[in-house]
């Protein structure tokens, strides 16, 4: 189950400690993952959205900016990962999808970039970009393209991400909600 939070901050800055990794029991013998929810995630939250990405080895150095939209993943009253979005008009570039180590391995990445696009679409973004080395093909499985970085709008080229952050061999992958 997927649950979203309109892109402003929330209030009271929810965003809680990592989650454990733990399944919910919901009835005996059944075992399922918890409802994934996407908070935006507050200002004052952004320091440890840095070291996340700083840890995994993904861009970190520009995370502000009213452009700018990151979410934490709650599970269970724990936060299983962050996701983020810079919009630019109806084009939008897909900002580090990280998951915690504990984490990992239970689809919480999957849901929480579904719930990213969902997001994306119901503010009227047509096409979601991304940049990434290593996770093609987990991109490729949620239905995203290869596109040549020339076929980037100017807004997406323009970017830090794409224009300094990122190396030149970093594929570059569209999706058209």
């Amino acid at each position: 189950m997927l649950r979203v939070t309109p892109l402003t901050q929330p209030r009271g800055g929810r965003c809680l400690p990592p989650h454990t990794g733990k399944r919910r029991k919901t009835d005996p013998g059944i075992t399922e993952l918890a409802a994934l929810i996407l908070e935006a995630l507050p200002n004052e939250n952004v320091g440890e959205l840095a070291a996340t990405l700083h840890d995994a080895a993904l861009p970190h150095a520009d995370l502000m900016g009213a452009d700018k939209r990151f979410f934490c993943a709650v599970v269970d009253d724990g936060i299983v990962g962050y996701v983020g979005l810079e919009i630019y008009g109806i084009e939008a570039l897909l900002r580090s999808a990280v998951v915690f180590r504990a984490a990992r391995g239970k689809g919480y990445g999957r849901m929480m970039v579904e719930a990213l696009l969902e997001i994306a679409f119901e503010v009227g973004i047509q096409r979601v970009w991304l940049l990434t080395e290593t996770a093609a093909g987990f991109f490729g499985k949620l239905g995203f393209q290869h596109a040549d970085r020339a076929q980037a709008p100017p807004a997406i080229a323009a970017t830090e991400e794409f224009a300094a952050l990122c190396p030149k061999t970093a594929n570059l992958m569209v999706r058209t909600l």
